[in-house]
C-alpha cells in the first residue's frame, strides 16, 4: 500500500511518495477547487513557478482563469517534485512539438523524466491534474462552454477531423463528445489552435451512436461536478490492462476507493 499525504500548504492535494511511478494502465487523477483558501495558498507558492509560467498566468483574461492556471501548475510541480525527488521549482517543464504542425504548442512534458506523462485542465472553479506512465490527456468543461462538436481540428497524421457533427448527435451529447475529443487531442499532443478542417468526418469520439476510438487509445468519460463534463484519454498498447483511474484530492468529488474504468463501448452516453 502506497502512503499518500496531504500537502500542508495546498488544500486537498495529496502527494505520492518519493520516486513514485504510476503502474502501466493506471492514471492518477487529482481534483482540486479554486476555493479562497486554495487560491490564497497557490499565490503564496507562486515562487515555485518559472518566469514563463508566471508570465503565462498573467496573460489570462480573468482572475478566475489565472487562479486555475496557478493552482494546476503549482499542484503539478508539487506532484512531480515527489516523483523526481527534487524541489517543486527544480522540476523542468516544456511543450513538445505538435504532431500536426511541428510548433512547440503540444503536450506539456516533464524534462528528463522518461515514462512520466501529465495533463491538466480546468473549468469554472475545478481543476484536474493527471499523471500516467503513458501518453494521457484530460479535459473538463462547463456545459455551456461547449455548445456543439466542432470539426475544427484535424488529426495529427492529416486525416479528417475527429468528431465532425452529424445527424446522429443531439444537443445533449455534444458537450460530452466534444470534451472526449479535447482529451484525445491533448493526449496525442496536437495543438488546439490548428486551422479549420472541413473534410469528410473520420473517427468519432462521441457519446451517442458513434464512439469510434482510434486503435491504441482508450477514451473514458469522467465523473465531474454538476454542470460539467470531463473525459480522459490514455495510450493503451495491445496487452495493457484496462485503464484504472485513482482519484486523489477533493473528498467531496472523490468516489470511495479507486475508480475502475474500462473503455467506453460504442453507443454509451457519457
Amino acid at each position: 500500500m502506497t502512503a499518500w499525504y496531504d500537502h500542508h500548504l495546498l488544500s486537498h492535494l495529496s502527494l505520492p511518495h518519493l520516486g513514485y511511478r504510476p503502474e502501466p494502465g493506471c492514471v492518477d487523477l487529482w481534483v482540486l477547487h479554486t476555493d479562497p483558501d486554495t487560491v490564497l495558498a497557490a499565490h503564496r507558492l507562486v515562487a515555485v513557478l518559472d518566469a514563463r509560467e508566471r508570465q503565462w498566468a498573467d496573460t489570462m483574461p480573468t482572475q478566475d482563469a489565472r487562479n486555475k492556471c496557478l493552482v494546476s501548475r503549482i499542484a503539478l510541480r508539487l506532484i512531480l517534485g515527489q516523483c523526481l525527488r527534487t524541489t517543486p521549482n527544480g522540476v523542468r517543464l516544456a511543450h513538445g512539438r505538435c504532431p500536426s504542425c511541428g510548433r512547440r504548442h503540444g503536450k506539456l512534458v516533464p524534462v528528463g523524466a522518461p515514462g512520466l506523462h501529465v495533463s491538466c485542465s480546468g473549468a469554472r472553479n475545478t481543476v484536474m491534474v493527471t499523471l500516467a506512465s503513458a501518453a494521457v490527456g484530460v479535459a473538463i468543461s462547463a456545459d455551456e462552454q461547449m455548445p456543439g462538436c466542432s470539426d475544427a481540428y484535424p488529426q495529427p497524421d492529416g486525416r479528417p477531423a475527429i468528431g465532425k457533427p452529424g445527424a446522429a448527435r443531439n444537443s445533449r451529447s455534444r458537450p460530452a463528445c466534444r470534451v472526449r475529443e479535447m482529451s484525445y487531442f491533448k493526449a496525442v499532443g496536437a495543438g488546439l489552435c490548428a486551422p479549420p478542417h472541413a473534410s469528410e468526418a473520420g473517427p468519432r469520439l462521441g457519446s451517442g451512436i458513434h464512439a469510434d476510438v482510434p486503435a491504441g487509445w482508450t477514451v473514458t468519460s469522467l465523473a465531474a461536478p454538476a454542470g460539467h463534463v470531463a473525459a480522459l484519454t490514455l495510450h493503451t498498447p495491445v496487452g495493457q490492462p484496462d485503464t484504472r483511474i485513482r482519484q486523489h484530492g477533493c473528498g467531496t468529488c472523490r468516489a470511495d476507493g479507486d475508480m475502475a474504468s474500462a473503455p467506453v463501448p460504442a453507443g454509451l452516453g457519457a
